[in-house]
């Protein structure tokens, strides 16, 4: 305090140096704020230290065949009724080529050229996420199936996508001018499906415009990536990275019931909440936006629905979409594309669903979210006597390749106790499974007591939006000290 300075000049001071750290200390508080969320998740994502439950076995060598063969347009120098006859000349096959329709863009026709030769009927029919609504040339037999009449050799069908799941959950399938994605209609093993113009149609799903194809193979499997050209292409993850993903999940997942063909069809658009794809038998759906590194991996989780066998059996249906769920979450974590908190974040969200019962097998989405939970628990119990829960589906998948019942619950509940030697283990599966009440899933990181919500906050604190958004607060910020830091020294 210099001489002579009167009371009131010091009181005056003290209240500017106050008013000037205040005015610091907020954007620099912001600032740390900001700098905890954007290096946050380079603070959790040592994927180094996580134990390692499905290692890298070697590729698959035992491949079973896939239920149909892929169709696709092939070149024909003619137009459509020259390839259709020169199909259907080699025998008295029925040859339908599809075309999107000109009005209603969800709407594609079937017109099939019948050989003059053909003396038996064939039918068509409805399956979950295609509807026929009108049929010319057929008559209705029951259960949304159609029978050819004989009245024409040209019969013909419009099919409508409803976009729906198995379970009749919205599943919006892409369509617009000039493109459709959709599932195919069910027809008879001597029905040859061909697209119009360019496109590809598998067994399961098909695709209405030009496409780029991308392919691996790991062991004795051939994986294929079909993009459409109405996809966009900067939202579309890299490639090669997904087939890469997908054959690294290949050689971990030792579960058997692989087939020798997969195909992966890329759609238009980002994921609708939850639902971001959809798989039957050896090929799946997924929008072209789904995040390849993140805990809920759709990419991951179709492509071992695609690994799973019969799982129908008695409250085990469950088993479907909560085994895909634990095992993509899992993997994704393993091969380090999800840090530890992302993958906890997953399962504490599960885990909360206690209102969500596993047993009657009608609610997909409690399989989804409470099944990881639960299985994320009975890996814990099983990792004591070197099991996992893929060996579980390994079981399971065994029991169909022999031609067996699918399992039960009852069955998969004896299962982990002999595997475990212990009743007690095997009552804790069968409460959290037959019991609606809160489950405390396995974590990968952090101390057991730290709440659920927590760990979901964490998660989000990840997600590259709230990274970006709070670079930019640090940015302002930085500039907002500077510049009162500036004005209080002149």
């Amino acid at each position: 305090m210099e001489e002579g300075t009167p009371p009131n000049g010091i009181r005056a001071e003290l209240r500017a140096g106050l008013r000037r750290l205040r005015t610091g200390a907020v954007p620099v508080l912001v600032a740390i704020l900001c700098c905890t969320i954007v290096a946050a998740p380079a603070l959790s994502s040592g994927t180094g230290v996580v134990e390692e439950r499905y290692p890298d076995d070697g590729p698959p060598e035992e491949c079973i065949g896939s239920p149909e063969a892929e169709y696709e347009s092939r070149g024909f120098t003619g137009g459509e009724d020259d390839r259709a006859e020169a199909t259907a000349a080699e025998g008295d096959g029925v040859v339908g080529v599809v075309r999107q329709a000109a009005l209603n863009r969800s709407v594609y026709l079937v017109e099939f050229r019948v050989p003059a030769s053909r003396s038996r009927t064939f039918t068509v029919g409805d399956v979950p996420g295609a509807e026929v609504v009108s049929a010319d040339g057929f008559g209705p037999t029951g259960d949304g199936e159609f029978a050819w009449d004989g009245s024409t050799e040209n019969p013909r069908v419009r099919v409508r996508t409803t976009g729906r799941t198995l379970e009749g959950r919205a599943f919006p399938f892409p369509s617009g001018e000039d493109h459709l994605v959709g599932r195919v209609l069910r027809t008879g093993p001597d029905v040859e499906l061909r697209p119009a113009g360019e496109g590809v149609i598998g067994a399961r799903f098909l695709v209405l415009d030009g496409v780029d194809r991308y392919r691996t193979t790991v062991g004795c499997q051939t994986i294929t990536l079909v993009v459409p050209d109405a996809v966009d292409r900067e939202r579309l993850a890299d490639p090669d990275r997904v087939l890469r993903t997908l054959a690294e999940s290949a050689r971990r997942l030792d579960v058997g019931h692989v087939y020798r063909d997969v195909r992966v069809f890329a759609m238009p658009g980002l994921p609708n909440g939850t639902v971001a794809g959809q798989a039957r038998a050896n090929e799946f759906v997924v929008y072209a936006g789904a995040r390849l590194s993140a805990a809920w991996n759709v990419w991951i989780h179709e492509y071992v629905h695609t690994r799973q066998g019969n799982l129908s059996g008695e409250e085990f249906g469950w088993f479907r979409e909560a085994s895909a769920s634990y095992l993509s979450v899992r993997l994704a974590l393993e091969q380090g594309l999800a840090a530890p908190r992302d993958h906890d974040g997953v399962l504490a969200k599960g885990g909360e669903t206690e209102h969500r019962l596993l047993a009657d097998g009608t609610d997909s989405e409690a399989g989804r979210l409470r099944g990881a939970a639960v299985l994320s628990r009975l890996a814990a119990m099983l990792s004591d006597h070197d099991r996992t829960v893929g060996d579980l589906l390994a079981w399971a998948n065994d029991r169909d390749r022999r031609g067996e019942p699918p399992p039960s619950q009852r069955q998969a509940e004896r299962r982990v106790e002999d595997w475990t030697g212990s009743r007690v283990k095997a009552d804790r599966f069968r409460v959290n499974v037959r019991v609606a009440r809160p489950v405390e899933p396995d974590y990968a990181s952090g101390p057991r007591w730290l709440p659920p919500w927590i760990r979901r906050l964490l998660r989000g604190l990840g997600h590259p939006i709230v990274r970006t958004g709070a670079g930019i607060l640090l940015v302002g910020s930085l500039l907002t000290y500077y510049r009162d830091v500036t004005r209080a020294a002149a």
